[in-house]
């Protein structure tokens, strides 16, 4: 009875072992996208406000059914957000907004698949929809 007691306590340490190695190689790989997802989610809500942007009229600061008025740099992304930067990463305006669309851009605090390079996502915002591109 002592032999088969020892035997599986070793079966249950080796089972053990390789669910805990198989939870840790899990884990590595799973701290990349887990960076990416916030910085998309405030991207999605900051091409949100985009929208809202265009639909508000001229005369309460709005685009008036353009994204005129959101331009390149750190201006345009202030009529959006009162602060650009956030624990995710910093956004800013690519490509000026105009009749039809406006792109922002999110760059991540973190190094995206090339770590040497922070994480970068793209939004193409329309009036209706929008595009997210990640690149790194």
């Amino acid at each position: 009875m002592g032999q088969q007691q020892i035997l599986m306590l070793l079966l249950s340490i080796s089972i053990l072992g390789i669910a805990v190695s198989c939870g840790v190689i899990a884990m590595q790989g799973a701290t990349e996208p887990d960076c990416r997802e916030p910085l998309i989610s405030e991207l999605n809500d900051l091409a949100n406000e985009a929208r809202w942007y265009y639909r508000t009229p001229l005369e309460y600061e709005g685009g008036g059914g353009t994204f005129l008025g959101l331009e390149a740099g750190i201006g345009g992304i202030r009529r959006l957000l009162a602060k650009p930067s956030t624990a995710s990463g910093d956004f800013y305006i690519a490509r000026e907004g105009d009749g039809s669309s406006v792109e922002i851009v999110a760059i991540g605090t973190r190094g995206g698949w090339d770590q040497r390079l922070p994480i970068r996502v793209i939004a193409t915002v329309y009036a209706d929809t929008s595009i997210i591109r990640v690149v790194n």
